[in-house]
């Protein structure tokens, strides 16, 4: 689930014209040695979600089988909001530290580290590149933590997008605070 303040699915790029964010990814983001791509010619299975990553809906709810790309293309779509928005923050949350530790390898940190030119664009070594921790040259702010019992350790951070992943693990109480983050 994601919640947002700011108009999703588009951005203005320097006064110009709106990009999409899905065309952002396909340009900037790559899976291992592959472009990340929504439709090769009708072989590419992520067709699907194109519509998702250009929503202007505040809020949306993923509700799909498993092994589907939904943390990928959580990961994606806040490195492409890292990239067109200026000092954009995103709080990501997981039911656990273990789950949101392996989203923050596996899924974000693999898409920034495959992403040449993601990184050389928008990393930097002076930037905070830490496991629940993640600063761009935009001035943009990724922040990662969990919330199982309570939301107390989230409590603090403020963003524009609130991202919660595994929501049925996570008690209805909490997440009515972490919304009031956003």
């Amino acid at each position: 689930i994601t919640s947002s303040t700011t108009q999703l699915g588009t951005a203005q790029v320097s006064g110009q014209r709106k990009v999409r964010r899905s065309d952002m990814v396909q340009k900037l983001l790559q899976l291992g040695p592959k472009p990340y791509v929504f439709d090769d010619g009708g072989k590419e299975w992520r067709s699907w979600l194109q519509p998702i990553f250009d929503t202007p809906h505040r809020k949306n709810l993923f509700y799909t089988g498993r092994q589907i790309s939904k943390s990928t293309s959580q990961a994606a779509i806040m490195l492409a909001d890292s990239a067109l928005i200026p000092y954009f923050k995103t709080t990501y949350v997981s039911p656990t530290q273990s789950q949101t530790m392996r989203f923050s390898k596996q899924r974000l940190g693999a898409l920034i580290k495959d992403s040449k030119l993601f990184s050389k664009a928008f990393c930097s070594r002076e930037l905070v590149n830490q496991v629940f921790n993640r600063e761009f040259k935009t001035g943009a702010h990724i922040a990662l933590g969990s919330a199982f019992h309570d939301a107390d350790s989230m409590r603090g951070v403020s963003s524009d997008r609130l991202a919660l992943d595994e929501i049925q693990d996570i008690m209805t109480e909490s997440i009515k605070v972490l919304e009031q983050t956003v």
